[in-house]
């Protein structure tokens, strides 16, 4: 048995030896916390990026259909409300319309009573003759511009209403249904003396890395065999 005295200083050297042990982290420890802490940053930087890019790609996705359907809904409603007519001067359905100009395209006209126009009587249809306009822009991108002529078949100066439907369009077409051949072709030429009958509206947003594509397809109305 060791004496009381020497038993005395063993323990406390003892216990100087362990609070010397626990008194900080070696830089090892500290290392390895700090490369831990970096990855766990790391990830969770990447992770709340990728939910970003989602968000903003879900966003811009909503713009691009709102803006298509709202126009896929006028042309709509100008076709189904389009006066068939192949003949009358002013009235008749144009789909080889010469370009005003080089930086526009004309892409189809006809007369409907379907109007833009604000009419204080919204039961009371007046007839105009719609133009649909594709002019390009500086950035390779292209506008859809809707030309409406109130009273076509009136003599006198009136006023054109030019409504800039949609920008920054990558393409936009109309292809038209030949009954007699039993599919869709891209050009309604002057010999045709009968409407197709539907219209496929082609409409392409975005950019080139991201594309929205919307279509439709309008039956039209014919002209009564007289």
């Amino acid at each position: 048995m060791l004496p009381l005295k020497s038993f005395s200083k063993n323990r406390a050297a003892t216990q100087v030896h362990r609070s010397d042990r626990q008194a900080g982290f070696t830089l090892l420890e500290l290392l390895i916390a700090m490369a831990l802490m970096a990855t766990i940053i790391t990830t969770l930087f990447a992770l709340f990026s990728n939910v970003l890019d989602a968000s903003q790609h879900a966003r811009k996705r909503m713009v691009y259909d709102q803006a298509g359907r709202t126009v896929l809904s006028i042309v709509e409603d100008d076709l189904r409300y389009m006066l068939p007519d192949m003949k009358t001067d002013g009235l008749q359905f144009d789909a080889t319309l010469e370009s005003e100009g080089f930086a526009e395209r004309n892409l189809l006209g006809f007369a409907t009573t379907s109007s833009l126009a604000f009419h204080a009587n919204d039961h009371v249809r007046t007839l105009q003759y719609v133009t649909y306009i594709l002019k390009e822009q500086d950035n390779d991108l292209y506008t859809l511009i809707r030309t409406e002529h109130s009273n076509p078949t009136v003599t006198g100066d009136f006023t054109d209403l030019k409504y800039p439907l949609l920008e920054d369009i990558i393409k936009c077409s109309f292809e038209y249904y030949d009954s007699e051949y039993n599919e869709f072709i891209k050009d309604w030429g002057v010999e045709k003396n009968t409407l197709p009958t539907a219209i496929r509206v082609n409409l392409v947003l975005g950019n080139k890395d991201e594309k929205y594509q919307y279509k439709l397809t309008v039956p039209l109305p014919q002209e009564e065999n007289k």
